[in-house]
Formats: C-alpha cells, sequence, structure tokens
C-alpha cells in the first residue's frame, strides 16, 4: 500500500510518499532537535536554532559556536496522513494508461465515475 505522510513543522511543509512494509533502517533517521540560549547570545543561538540528534544523545547544554547556555525547546509538530487505496491506485494506473493510449474519452469517463472532476474535464476537452 502506499501511503503520502504529510508533515508541518514551523512554517515548512514537508510530503514523503512510502511504501509498506516500511525497511528503513532506525539508524538512517534522525530527529530534530530545537534548542534557544538562556542567556547572552551569539546570532546564531538567539531566536532559536535546530540540530539532528540521536534519540539516544544528550541534550545540548552549549551552544556550538558562542558556548553561551542554551536549552531544548519542545518543538510544535503536526502531522497527517493520508492513504491512497488499493483501488484508487489501480484506478489512477488505468487513467494513466488510457490517457498514453490517447483513449481520452475513456480516460475522461473512468476519471469522472473516481470522483476527479478536474481530470475529467481536461481530458474531455482533448476528445473534441
Amino acid at each position: 500500500m502506499l501511503c503520502t505522510v504529510v508533515c508541518y513543522h514551523g512554517n515548512l511543509l514537508f510530503a514523503m510518499s512510502i511504501s509498506y512494509p516500511e525497511t528503513r533502517q532506525q539508524s538512517e533517521t534522525m530527529p530534530i532537535y530545537e534548542y534557544k540560549a538562556t542567556e547572552k547570545c551569539c546570532d546564531y543561538c538567539r531566536d532559536s536554532f535546530e540540530i539532528r540528534q540521536s534519540i539516544d544523545a544528550k541534550p545540548l547544554r552549549k551552544c556550538p559556536r558562542c558556548h553561551a547556555s542554551i536549552k531544548k525547546l519542545v518543538s510544535r509538530f503536526r502531522a497527517c496522513v493520508v492513504e491512497t487505496s488499493d483501488e484508487a491506485t489501480l484506478v489512477e494506473a488505468k487513467i494513466r494508461e488510457y490517457e498514453n493510449e490517447g483513449k481520452w474519452s475513456h480516460a475522461a469517463e473512468l476519471a469522472d465515475k473516481a470522483g476527479l472532476e478536474d481530470r475529467a474535464k481536461e481530458n474531455y476537452r482533448k476528445t473534441q
């Protein structure tokens, strides 16, 4: 099954498609931690900065640039998982097949039945 993961971190949006079963090893992924200075500091750590660290790593105590005291922040993080069903994947593949063969009316009809209104309209236009 194909799964699309959409994540928001601050103002940034990340999207990633993965297939099950997931085979990624734990050592390949490292979380991002956010830190901020607690005293007089440099531009790097004044507002906050992010760093990748192993889950087992101890939190940093000093800024890597100016050595000012820092604290670990609790980051805002939202995630949304959108799963694509096997049926939807098959319908998408069939529509693409019809489009590649120039069978625009077939592709339009199938897209319309699948609720892909914009795609159906685009294919209907190509039949004229």
